[in-house]
C-alpha cells in the first residue's frame, strides 16, 4: 500500500488537492479541500492508492468519473481507516461538483452529498475516526452553505435571509467540531490510538481557516459598515490571526496570512494589510503559483482601496492574467475586472468599456456561472448612470445586453425588457439577425413571465407585443436570404421564434385581441418560408384554433389540404368531427339538420383512403374511423342509394382492416358490422341485416352498456324493418326497464307503436311520447320531437280537435314552434 505524508515542525502539514480552476475563492480565498490531505502519522488513515487515483482524477476536472469510482469503491463497505479516507474524497468530490452545476441543476448534487454524509457517520459512529468523519462533514457544509448564500445574495434572490442563517448555523457547528478536536488534543497524553495530538492540530487548522473563509462569506452579504458586516470581518480577522503565526511555508498559513490581509484592507487599515501582505510578499522561497495569484489578487485590491489606480495597472499589466492557468485564476482575474472597470470608469471611452467586457467573458469563460455572474454584477453596478449613447457601437451594446440581464435578476422586468428590445434593435441595425432573434427571445420571455402572472391587467398588450417582435424579427431573418428556403441548424432558431408568433397568436384570437385571419396568415408565412415546417402539423394547429373560436368553416378549409393518408390522419377525424358537432349547434330546423348530416356523411366519405390502397399502420384507424363516421352520416338520412353506398364503403373497409395488422378493436369491428347491418335494413334486405345481427350476439354482450343500447336499437330498427314488429317491441321493453328515461329508447319506441294500427299500441305509444317531453329540456329538438308525436297519435285517435287546440297553445307560448311549423302544422290538416 502506498502511503505518503508531510510533517513539518510538529504541524501536520495539509496539502490542498483542488486544483481545477471552478474551485477557486468563493469570494476571497480559495476554495480547498485540504481535510482530504494525506496524514504522517502512517499508523492511522494512510494515503492509499484509490485516495491518490481519486485526487488525479479530481485535479483534471473528470469529477464524474471520481463519483462512479468511490460509489463501486462504497458500494457494501465497512468502517476502516481506507473507507474513512475515501468518504473524505468523495465528499470532496461532491462539493466539487457543486461549483460546476448552475443552482437549479445542484439539487441531486446534494442530495448525493447528504447520503455520502449519513453513510460516513453510520459506518464510524462509535469508532475514533467519528471526529474525522464530522471535521470533513463540517467543512463542505460550509462550502455548500457559503456558495448557496453568495449565489441567492448576488442574484437577488428571495431567500438570501435564510442563506445567511443558514451560513451562520453551519458556521456555529463547525466551531463546535473544532472545539471537540482541541478537547481532544488536549486530553491526549501520548500518541497511541485513535488521533494523535499532530492530528489533532491539523484538523484544528483545517476548520479555523473555513470558519475563517465563512465568516468573509457573511460579510459579504452583510452591508458594509453595518454591525453584521464589521462583526463578521472581524471574526474572520481572529481566524486568521490564530493560524498567522504558524511557519509561513505552510500553504494553508499562507492563505491565512492572505485573508487577514483581507480583512485590514476591508476595515480600511490599509498599512495593517501592506504589512501582513507583505509577509508573503517578502519570503525567499518562491511562492506556488495558485498562492502568488492569491496575492497578487489581493495586492491589487489594496491599491483600488486606496484609490491608487496606477499602480493597480501597472501590477495588471505585468501579469498576463488572460494567459495563465494558474488555480485561483478566476479571482485573480475579478480583480483584473475591477482595475479595468476603474479606468473605464475615469476615461469612458468604447475600448476601454472593450476591454472591460473582454475581461468579463474571460471570467466567465473560465470560472463559469458562478464567477460570471459575479463579473456582471460588478460590471452593471459600475455602469449605473453612464450614458449608453451608442447601443449599434459593439461594446455599448454588449453592455446594454449586461444591464438588461441584471434588471431581470433584480426584479426589474419592465426595465429589462426596454434594454433588450434596445439591444435587439441595435443588433438588427448592425445587420447581425441571429443576435436580434436571441435578443428578442429574451424580451419576449420576460413578457411572457409577466403575463402568466395572475395580477397582470396588460396581459394582451404583452403578448401581442411578444408575437409582434418575434414575428417581425424572424420574417426579417428569413427574407435576409432573398426568398430562398431556410433549412440549415443555424436557422431552427428564427423558424422557433415565428412558431412562438404563432402560438401567442392564437392565444389573442381566443382573447379577441386579435383575428383568426391573423393566425391563418402566421401559418402561411411560415410554410412559405421555412420548408422543413410542417405544413400538416401548422394546418392542424390552425383548425384547432379556429375550432375553439367557433370559426367552423375555416377549419374545414384548413384540414381538407391534408392527405387521407398523412400520418396525423387521425387528428384531422377528430378535429372534423368536432368542426360537424359545432355547426350542429346552430342549426335549428330538422331541414338544416338533414343537410348537415348530408355534408359531414359526404366529408368523411372522402376521407377514406381507395378500397385498393395499402395503408401504414398509423393510417389504418384513420381510415376506419372516418369509415365509420360517414356510414353513420349517411344513413340518418334514410337513403337507399345512400345506403347501397354505406354497404360498399363498410364492406371493402372491414375487408382492408381484417387483412391488415390493424389497431382497431373490437368495439369498431362490431360497429362496423352493425352499420353494415343497418346499411341492409335501410335497402329492405332485413333478413340479411337480421343475420348479422344474429352473429353479432356475443360480441354485443361484450360491448359497453352505452354501446349495447346503441346495438340494441339498430336491431330493433330492423326487425321493424323486417315486419317483426314484436321482436322489436320486445327489445325496446328490455331496454325502458334498464334505462326508462333514455330519450332514443322512448323516441323509437314510440314511433314504432305509433305507426301500428291498433288503438292500444297508440294509447302506450302517448305515454310514452308524455314521457319522452317530461324527461327533456323544454324547447329542445327532442321536446319538440315528442310534441309531434303526441299530435300524431291524437289525430289517429281521432281526437283532431283536441290536437289543434293544443297546437294553438303551443303557438302562443313558441311562435317559432322549435322550427318545426311546418311538420307540426301538417300533422293536424
Amino acid at each position: 500500500m502506498n502511503r505518503k505524508g508531510t510533517e513539518n515542525n510538529g504541524i501536520l502539514l495539509l496539502k490542498p488537492i483542488m486544483k481545477h480552476t471552478l474551485f477557486s475563492i468563493i469570494f476571497l480565498f480559495a476554495y480547498t479541500a485540504a481535510s482530504a490531505a494525506a496524514f504522517a502519522d502512517d499508523s492511522f488513515l494512510p494515503v492509499t492508492d484509490d485516495v491518490l487515483l481519486v485526487r488525479g482524477l479530481l485535479e483534471r476536472g473528470l469529477l464524474e468519473s471520481g463519483l462512479t469510482f468511490t460509489d463501486e469503491r462504497l458500494a457494501d463497505a465497512t468502517a476502516s481507516p481506507d473507507v474513512a479516507l475515501l468518504l473524505f474524497e468523495r465528499l470532496n468530490l461532491l462539493t466539487a461538483f457543486a461549483f460546476e452545476r448552475s443552482p437549479e441543476l445542484r439539487s441531486i448534487t446534494f442530495d448525493r452529498f447528504i447520503a455520502t454524509s449519513t453513510l460516513a457517520r453510520s459506518l464510524f459512529d462509535g469508532k475514533p475516526e467519528l471526529l474525522l468523519v464530522e471535521s470533513q462533514i463540517a467543512v463542505s457544509t460550509l462550502n455548500w452553505c457559503s456558495l448557496a448564500c453568495l449565489e441567492s445574495v448576488l442574484n437577488h434572490g428571495a431567500d438570501s435571509e435564510t442563506k445567511i442563517y443558514e451560513l451562520r448555523d453551519a458556521t456555529q457547528k463547525s466551531e463546535t467540531i473544532r472545539l471537540k478536536v482541541e478537547q481532544l488534543r488536549d486530553s491526549l497524553a501520548r500518541e497511541t490510538g485513535g488521533l494523535s495530538r499532530q492530528q489533532c492540530a491539523s484538523l484544528e487548522l483545517m476548520l479555523r481557516y473555513e470558519q475563517g473563509k465563512s465568516y468573509l462569506n457573511l460579510a459579504v452579504c452583510s452591508k458594509a459598515g453595518e454591525a453584521d458586516y464589521v462583526d463578521a470581518i472581524e471574526q474572520a480577522k481572529r481566524c486568521f490571526e490564530s493560524l498567522a503565526g504558524l511557519r509561513s511555508d505552510d500553504v494553508m498559513v499562507l492563505r491565512s496570512v492572505v485573508g487577514l490581509a483581507g480583512c485590514y484592507r476591508q476595515l480600511r487599515s490599509f498599512d495593517s494589510a501592506q504589512t501582513t501582505l507583505d509577509l508573503v510578499r517578502s519570503r525567499e522561497k518562491p511562492l506556488d503559483a495558485a498562492i502568488k495569484a492569491e496575492v497578487d489578487a489581493e495586492q491589487i485590491r489594496i491599491f483600488l482601496a486606496k484609490d491608487d489606480l496606477a499602480n493597480a495597472s501597472k501590477l495588471v499589466s505585468g501579469l498576463n492574467v488572460v494567459g495563465s492557468n494558474v488555480n485561483s485564476l478566476p479571482e485573480l482575474l475579478l480583480a483584473q475586472l475591477e482595475v479595468t472597470i476603474a479606468i473605464w470608469k475615469r476615461e469612458p471611452t468604447d475600448n476601454r468599456l472593450s476591454a472591460a467586457l473582454s475581461v468579463q467573458r474571460q471570467l466567465e469563460q473560465r470560472g463559469g456561472v458562478y464567477w460570471g455572474r459575479r463579473g456582471q454584477i460588478l460590471l452593471t453596478k459600475s455602469s449605473r448612470g453612464v450614458a449608453v449613447n451608442n447601443p449599434t457601437n459593439n461594446a455599448q451594446r454588449q453592455l446594454v445586453e449586461q444591464l438588461a440581464s441584471d434588471a431581470f435578476r433584480s426584479g426589474q422586468f419592465e426595465t429589462a425588457i426596454v434594454r433588450y428590445d434596445e439591444a435587439a434593435g441595435a443588433a438588427r441595425a448592425g445587420g447581425e439577425l441571429m443576435a436580434a432573434l436571441l435578443l428578442t427571445q429574451k424580451a419576449a420571455s420576460i413578457r411572457l413571465l409577466l403575463a402568466e402572472k395572475p395580477e397582470a391587467v396588460e396581459r394582451n398588450r404583452l403578448l401581442t407585443e411578444a408575437a409582434d417582435s418575434l414575428r417581425k424579427i424572424s420574417l426579417a431573418f428569413a427574407d435576409s436570404h432573398n426568398g430562398v428556403q431556410i433549412s440549415n441548424a443555424d436557422n431552427v432558431v428564427a423558424s422557433e421564434c415565428h412558431l412562438q408568433s404563432l402560438d401567442l397568436t392564437a392565444r389573442l384570437v381566443q382573447t379577441g385581441a386579435k383575428k383568426w385571419g391573423d393566425y391563418v396568415a402566421v401559418i402561411d408565412e411560415h410554410v412559405s418560408r421555412w420548408h422543413d415546417a410542417k405544413e400538416t402539423a401548422l394546418r392542424l394547429r390552425a383548425a384547432e384554433m379556429l375550432i375553439t373560436v367557433g370559426q367552423y368553416r375555416a377549419a374545414l378549409r384548413e384540414l381538407e389540404p391534408i392527405p387521407v393518408d398523412a400520418t396525423n390522419a387521425m387528428t384531422v377525424i377528430k378535429l372534423s368531427r368536432q368542426v360537424f358537432d359545432g355547426l350542429a349547434k346552430n342549426v335549428n330546423d330538422s331541414g338544416g339538420r338533414d343537410g348537415l348530416n348530408d355534408e359531414s356523411g359526404r366529408w368523411f366519405l372522402k376521407r377514406v383512403p381507395a378500397a385498393d390502397v395499402v395503408l401504414r399502420s398509423e393510417t389504418l384507424v384513420a381510415a376506419a374511423e372516418a369509415t365509420v363516421s360517414a356510414a353513420e352520416k349517411l344513413l340518418s338520412g334514410k337513403k337507399v342509394e345512400d345506403a347501397a353506398k354505406v354497404q360498399t364503403l363498410l364492406v371493402n373497409e372491414l375487408k382492408r382492416q381484417e387483412s391488415a395488422v390493424s389497431q382497431v378493436s373490437q368495439v369498431w369491428f362490431a360497429k362496423a358490422r352493425l352499420l353494415l347491418a343497418l346499411a341492409l335494413a335501410n335497402q329492405g334486405k332485413n333478413n340479411e341485416a337480421l343475420t348479422i345481427f344474429e352473429k353479432l350476439e356475443r360480441d354485443i354482450k361484450t360491448l359497453p352498456a352505452a354501446e349495447q343500447r346503441e346495438v340494441a336499437l339498430s336491431r330493433a330498427a330492423a326487425f321493424t324493418g323486417a315486419g317483426q314488429t314484436q321482436r322489436a317491441v320486445e327489445i325496446y321493453v328490455g331496454l325502458l326497464k334498464n334505462e326508462p328515461e333514455e330519450p332514443r329508447v322512448l323516441e323509437q319506441f314510440a314511433d314504432l307503436l305509433t305507426m301500428q294500427a291498433d288503438s292500444n299500441a297508440w294509447a302506450l305509444g302517448l305515454k310514452l311520447w308524455k314521457r319522452l317531453e317530461n324527461a327533456t329540456a323544454a324547447d329542445t329538438e327532442k321536446w319538440w320531437t315528442a310534441k309531434a308525436g303526441r299530435l300524431r297519435v291524437l289525430v289517429k285517435q281521432g281526437k283532431k280537435a283536441e290536437a289543434v287546440k293544443e297546437l294553438e297553445l303551443w303557438r302562443t307560448l313558441y311562435p317559432e314552434l322549435g322550427g318545426m311549423k311546418a311538420k307540426l302544422e301538417g300533422t293536424v290538416r
